[in-house]
């Protein structure tokens, strides 16, 4: 996995205009797309990983096997098109933690993954530590910290590591 990749997020049986969608989302979000043909590719690639999680997009025909085999591993079902609530509801029972339709829609696959992605942990080794430094009481030290977290924290991008300020 890239340096710059928060989160491995495998991509399992989907059409080709499924995957060019789903690569332009993950992109934007800093994860690392990969394609695997069956689940059994994308059970040993999670395993793999050492029990760091992946995230699983895959048809909900295959949710089952992924849950089975890799718990704790969030997997975003992919509904075939027309499919209904019976379809949704019957996804997230076989454990899936979220659900969107074929075709796939850049804003709705987009709002999944970053629902997955809130509950995931970020990589605290990836955050930045800036020091405010030689200052005395009542300087704007305080202030001025707040601020520079502040704006910090508003320019990382969904699923990446915030910022925390520590006096």
């Amino acid at each position: 996995m890239s340096e710059r990749a928060q989160h491995q997020v495998l991509l399992v049986g989907l059409s080709d205009d499924a995957v060019a969608v789903a690569r332009q989302v993950l992109l934007q979000r800093g994860a690392e797309a990969v394609v695997c043909s069956s689940e059994g590719e994308a059970v040993t690639r999670a395993l793999v990983q050492g029990g760091k999680p992946v995230v699983l997009v895959a048809l909900a025909s295959a949710v089952p096997v992924l849950t089975d085999a890799l718990p704790g591993h969030p997997v975003l079902a992919v509904l075939p098109e027309r499919a209904g609530v019976a379809e949704a509801l019957a996804a997230q029972r076989a454990g899936a933690s979220q659900v969107t339709g074929l075709p796939l829609s850049a804003q709705d696959f987009a709002d999944a993954l970053d629902g997955i992605l809130r509950l995931l942990p970020a990589d605290s080794r990836r955050g930045k530590v800036i020091g405010v430094l030689g200052v005395t009481g009542g300087c704007g030290a305080t202030t001025l910290a707040l601020t520079l977290g502040q704006e910090c924290g508003a320019r990382v991008l969904s699923g990446n590591p915030g910022c925390v300020v520590i006096e």
